[in-house]
């Protein structure tokens, strides 16, 4: 015959992990999809036909935190990817018809309509960056 203490403690601890399972499933689950919505933020902007910029970057980029910075203080409306991090990333330029080999971070990619409008590649000065916001009259 089992020993009834022992029995307690077998119930306690499987309701414990049966409570924890009730909470830690539909936590993660909400977590899962947070971060997959936000990976395809740029999709579906492009998707719902909207017109924003791309910022392209990498994790070796000098410049890409200066040009950040001046598209903000612009208030022009971007989304920045990552090509190191964003898995996202191929499937983007399959949807835009881009190469890879067309891209150099930072470069920019202007949407109009969802669909690819023009790039802006390999920023290196500042010039080229007003000159682009200028020529498409980007600025707010």
């Amino acid at each position: 015959m089992k020993d009834p203490e022992f029995i307690e403690l077998k119930n306690r601890v499987l309701l414990g992990i049966g409570i924890c399972i009730l909470l830690l499933v539909p936590l993660f689950l909400f977590m899962h999809n947070k971060l997959i919505d936000d990976r395809s933020y740029i999709i579906k902007r492009i998707d719902n036909k909207d017109t924003f910029l791309i910022l392209v970057t990498d994790n070796n980029c000098k410049y890409c935190k200066y040009f950040e910075t001046k598209l903000k203080d612009n208030n022009i409306d971007y989304n920045k990817i990552n090509i190191d991090k964003d898995s996202n990333y191929p499937y983007l330029l399959q949807k835009l018809d881009i190469s890879s080999s067309e891209i150099i971070p930072p470069s920019i990619i202007h949407i109009v309509d969802g669909s690819l409008f023009s790039t802006l590649v390999d920023i290196k000065t500042e010039e080229d960056i007003n000159q682009f916001i200028e020529n498409l009259n980007l600025e707010s």
